[in-house]
């Protein structure tokens, strides 16, 4: 914009700092030209139209509204009563609202005080009054009869907001007559908005008692309302009550708004998380935040499977996060949970301290998270780097089948022969002639049936010429000794894979 009234909302937008107006950045104001840099937000109108429409439920809509119009109420409150200035500007273009749903105060062009000499509002309101829309105009203000303004400081912007809080309910008006129809206004906030409406200005309540009514104090009673309230409070609160009120939320994040749930309070777990990081917690306190914090973050992480780039912007941070602690119940969790945000998991997260977190369940003495670090590689294999896969995993698994736990050595035969297929082929090679063979010898069972599924599955890399030497001396062996298995069903599989090992060769 150019002109005073630009220079006006430079100067008010800068020195106006409340939590619920419109946060000022940076900005220069030049002849001819003024420039402001604000958070990122979208217009009320905007934001009524493209995020409240797409909202699942009435309830989620509701408290969307109900806590945006506590956040106008008090910077109303702030602008007319503490600062003793009126607005002016009140409408659907004048509230912005945040990513998170925190709608600001925006849109001072012509705030200013009472012009006492006048006894009216000051002369950027007189003259440049139709930037409103007429149909967010009290009485008054369309009569210019500036002396019944003036005697009111709140008035004319507690009008406005009454059709701002219509239309957030009703549907954008085309028309200052539709305001008439308070069927669609929740019950309990007819009267109040009557008043608003009222024709004498000096009937309609300030902001301040609009927001202490019994009306709005309803509006206000509920869950997603308490929890923005703490969120304002949150850098005050110790680290016990933060773990007490993501674990109340937990369950409750379903029915909250999605937007304020991505951009909001996921925010503010990354920043507990960060916020632990340097005070030393002991480990069984590390290990009561991490599990709670793993619920809200994979129910929020839902929130955003349809768009990769933000889950990986948003959710993969605290994932990784929480990897970094060394609490077996909360590992065995994210291990559980795997396949819920592997697919958001590029290959340099993957192969970076993730993976090496990931790979420090092998050692662990607890036979369960050894079992389920195993059953990861299932998911996270085909990410691994060269290194990473052929090297470093392998090391690992080539342990494992000596593991104490005869399921555990059963697992891990089956799962290399599924991973075999990304392995370079001197790993591969390896697997087929070494600890394929050996497992067909195991004295367990079940891993004697693994061994030979696993040589039944990937004999054919040893085909070629070059090879087919290793197959017969290496191979071939371990299935001969299970021909004569006490297990019947070993029997069984070592004769169904000789007799295809045997025509393929002689086919070769």
């Amino acid at each position: 914009r150019y002109g005073d009234d630009a220079e006006n909302t430079f100067r008010r937008t800068k020195t106006l700092r409340h939590p619920h107006t419109l946060l000022y950045l940076d900005g220069v104001d030049l002849p001819g030209e003024t420039v402001i840099v604000t958070e990122k937000v979208v217009t009320l109108e905007y934001w009524l139209r493209e995020v409240l429409q797409k909202m699942e439920s009435q309830k989620q809509k509701n408290m969307a509204i109900s806590w945006g119009l506590h956040c106008i109420l008090k910077a109303l409150a702030f602008l007319n009563n503490d600062c003793k200035l009126i607005h002016g500007n009140i409408s659907l273009d004048s509230i912005f609202v945040t990513v998170g749903g925190d709608w600001k105060l925006g849109g001072l062009y012509i705030v200013g005080e009472v012009d006492t000499i006048e006894r009216a509002p000051c002369r950027l309101f007189r003259e440049h009054s139709n930037i409103l829309a007429n149909k967010y105009k009290p009485p008054e203000r369309q009569k210019n009869q500036w002396n019944a303004v003036a005697r009111s400081v709140h008035g004319s912007d507690i009008w406005a907001l009454g059709c701002v809080m219509f239309e957030c309910f009703n549907g954008i008006a085309t028309d200052s007559n539709e305001f008439m129809q308070t069927s669609r206004i929740p019950s309990f906030l007819r009267k109040l908005y009557t008043q608003m409406l009222s024709s004498n200005p000096e009937d309609r309540p300030d902001a301040e008692k609009l927001y202490k009514s019994q009306g709005f104090q309803r509006a206000f009673k509920n869950r997603f309302f308490a929890c923005n309230l703490f969120l304002e409070e949150i850098q005050l609160k110790s680290i016990g009550e933060k773990l007490d009120f993501f674990q109340r939320i937990s369950s409750e994040l379903d029915s909250f708004p999605p937007q304020a749930c991505k951009y909001k309070i996921l925010k503010e777990i990354k920043s507990t998380q960060e916020g632990v990081k340097g005070q030393n917690l002991a480990p069984q306190a590390q290990g009561q935040l991490a599990t709670v914090l793993f619920e809200p973050v994979l129910k929020i992480g839902s929130m955003f499977e349809d768009d990769e780039a933000e889950y990986k912007k948003h959710v993969v941070p605290a994932i990784i996060n929480l990897f970094a602690c060394n609490d077996r119940g909360i590992r065995v969790s994210l291990l559980q949970n795997l396949d819920r945000y592997a697919k958001f998991l590029d290959e340099q997260v993957m192969n970076g301290k993730l993976f090496e977190s990931i790979c420090s369940g092998f050692g662990d003495t607890t036979p369960i998270l050894r079992e389920l670090t195993l059953k990861s590689m299932l998911v996270i294999a085909p990410k691994l780097s060269e290194k990473n896969l052929n090297d470093v995993l392998m090391r690992h698994l080539v342990r494992l089948q000596s593991d104490q736990e005869p399921s555990i050595r059963t697992n891990t035969v089956i799962c290399l022969s599924r991973i075999v297929q990304y392995t370079n082929e001197a790993t591969r090679e390896k697997l087929i002639i070494g600890s394929f063979p050996k497992a067909a010898r195991e004295h367990f069972t079940h891993t004697r049936i693994a061994g030979l599924k696993a040589i039944a599955s990937t004999y054919k890399h040893l085909l070629t010429a070059p090879k087919v030497p290793l197959l017969t001396a290496k191979v071939l062996p371990a299935i001969c000794v299970a021909l004569s298995d006490a297990s019947p069903e070993v029997r069984s599989i070592a004769f169904a894979t000789m007799k295809t090992v045997l025509k393929d060769l002689e086919a070769e």
